[in-house]
């Protein structure tokens, strides 16, 4: 992924930050904090099940609240990773106004992908979506819970 289009990204997710809920704020700045990763390891994509990079749009890793207990400690602490080019790809496939030579032109790793393809309001839309349903994991939601809220 090209630095400028990183940069975008990391802008804009720090823009979404500004405008979640305090408690969402909360927990971010002083439990589990957001972490930003260009795409997963393999590793990640082996344990997951997940053929292409960018299928993935984040992840939360460890126990969440509704299961957390005094006799079951963790191994490694909470957190919450998300991926850039699994949101770009969502945010890419919700703009209608992309045609299907734009998307059969664009490569795996993103690197003709300029900054002014994007749809910044759906690109933002789709980091909050990941941030919320990755955090509302750590609440006990399951994915079937947080598609059904919209997340």
């Amino acid at each position: 992924m090209k630095r400028e289009l990183r940069k975008l990204f990391d802008a804009r997710v720090e823009a979404v930050i500004k405008t979640l809920p305090a408690e969402v704020l909360d927990i971010i700045n002083n439990e589990i904090p957001l972490l930003v990763e260009d795409y997963p390891s393999d590793e990640v994509m082996e344990t997951m099940g997940i053929e292409f990079r960018d299928e993935l749009c984040g992840l939360f890793t460890g126990i969440g609240i509704t299961e957390k207990s005094i006799e079951a400690q963790p191994m490694t602490p909470d957190s919450v990773v998300i991926y850039r080019e699994g949101i770009i790809v969502q945010a890419l496939e919700a703009d209608e106004s992309l045609t299907d030579e734009f998307f059969e032109r664009l490569d795996p790793e993103l690197n003709l992908l300029k900054p002014s393809d994007i749809n910044l309001d759906l690109l933002d839309e789709e980091i909050r979506i990941t941030i919320l349903h990755e955090y509302g994991h750590l609440h006990g939601l399951s994915d079937d819970d947080l598609e059904s809220l919209g997340y």
